[in-house]
């Protein structure tokens, strides 16, 4: 076989021709991402300057003013430690939308151009070609969706203001942040309506009749792996609602926030929201190439060990520490348990099996507050406000590990991974 004796680079003109040609064959799709991550920059900007202008009325503002906003309670509320907790994160938010906006779009895109990538590899793309190129029409979303966010930013935010000026300045933040709501949701509209599945055809006569037993048979008896799991999530779930539901008040009344609980309530869970997305992608990872069972273990483990060191927290930085490690643990463990089940779940009716499934996650959130209700305000009548929310916390990993060990009769399915099985216990 002759040697290469020259590589071919394609010069950074042509790369960008092509990556150019390919946003305008997907236009709707690019439309739809760069007006969600101009939305995004507009709301993110706006919070700044709002931010900015708070601080400066605090530093530099005549007392005059001070005094009159400080009667109206407007004063503390802008420059208190609350507002810049929520302020932080609904930055953090607007700029996880921006970011997966665009990821999200370009593994759309991959995903429907590998006939296209595999072509020009034949042709002899090199794999930094391929990668320069969708890094380039991910700048073009994000630069254009930024300049435009910043322009419709400052016709907003300029006095006057080129846009809805006849309205106040907290109305037109949330004719943004509603507007931007709107388009995530189109987006996600957009994706789900234009799937197509394939058409349900009974194989025999028989199975287009409905029975009656299909409405009450929930028992899943002749599926035992599935409904072990099933149990499994039901137990889990629990746990998990009963911290959620209770979450509040126990900062409120056990770590003593008082007033400002709802607001670190909040910032726990966003906390937990945003690592989980790191804990769903190293999930992703090994999911399907180690046993899933091991992987669930793992995470009720390290969720366990996060329970007890909120329990044992004095302090925030203690407390969102743990929301972001309880994050990672739980978005790795909804993950693999959703794998688990969908490849145990059979083909058949699978419909139904899944709507059995969903029952694991709905039921709990009734159940839970029922039974964790009245213990936590009989602990509290016995040993001071406060103490039946700590009791309260400590069944959640008791439910955890009911959960883990319901899953012990699970015998997992395997996944074959590039012509190779993967090997599970």
């Amino acid at each position: 076989m002759a040697e290469m004796q020259k590589i071919v680079i394609l010069p950074y003109r042509k790369i960008l021709q092509i990556a150019w040609r390919g946003l305008r064959i997907r236009l709707l799709k690019t439309f739809l991402v760069t007006l969600c991550v101009m939305l995004a920059v507009t709301f993110l900007t706006y919070i700044l300057c709002s931010n900015g202008l708070a601080a400066n009325v605090g530093a530099r503002g005549s007392e005059a003013l001070k005094q009159r906003l400080a009667r109206e309670g407007l004063l503390e509320q802008m420059l208190g430690p609350e507002q810049r907790s929520q302020t932080a994160w609904m930055l953090g938010i607007a700029l996880l939308i921006s970011f997966v906006g665009i990821v999200n779009a370009m593994l759309i895109s991959v995903t429907e151009r590998f006939r296209e990538i595999g072509t020009m590899k034949c042709l002899g793309g090199l794999d930094s070609f391929i990668v320069k190129l969708y890094l380039l029409e991910s700048l073009f979303q994000g630069l254009v969706g930024t300049l435009l966010g910043l322009a419709l930013a400052g016709a907003l935010l300029g006095e006057p203001p080129l846009i809805a000026g006849h309205l106040e300045r907290g109305v037109r933040l949330q004719i943004v942040g509603y507007t931007l709501v709107g388009f995530l949701l189109a987006t996600m509209l957009w994706t789900v309506l234009g799937m197509r599945e394939p058409q349900w055809r009974p194989r025999t006569p028989d199975e287009k009749r409905l029975r009656w037993t299909l409405f009450v048979n929930i028992l899943l008896n002749e599926q035992p792996n599935f409904r072990w799991v099933v149990v499994s999530r039901f137990v889990f779930n629990l746990g998990f609602f009963t911290a959620l539901f209770f979450l509040e008040f126990y900062l409120r009344d056990t770590i003593g926030l008082g007033g400002a609980a709802p607001q670190h309530a909040f910032g726990f869970m966003a906390t937990a929201t945003l690592t989980g997305v790191l804990g769903n992608w190293l999930a992703g990872v090994w999911a399907d190439r180690i046993s899933k069972k091991r992987i669930i273990y793992a995470c009720i483990a390290l969720m366990c060990a996060c329970a007890a060191l909120f329990l044992t927290a004095q302090g925030l930085p203690m407390v969102y520490a743990t929301g972001a490690l309880f994050g990672v643990a739980w978005g790795a463990y909804a993950a693999v348990d959703w794998a688990l089940a969908s490849n145990l779940v059979p083909s058949q009716e699978s419909g139904r099996y899944m709507a059995i499934w969903h029952i694991a996650m709905t039921m709990p959130q009734v159940i839970a507050p029922l039974i964790a209700g009245p213990l936590g305000d009989y602990w509290n009548a016995q040993y001071g406000l406060g103490a039946g929310w700590r009791w309260i916390f400590a069944l959640a990993p008791l439910y955890f590990l009911a959960s883990a060990f319901l899953l012990r009769p699970v015998r997992e399915t395997p996944t074959p991974i590039a012509g190779k099985s993967a090997g599970v216990s």
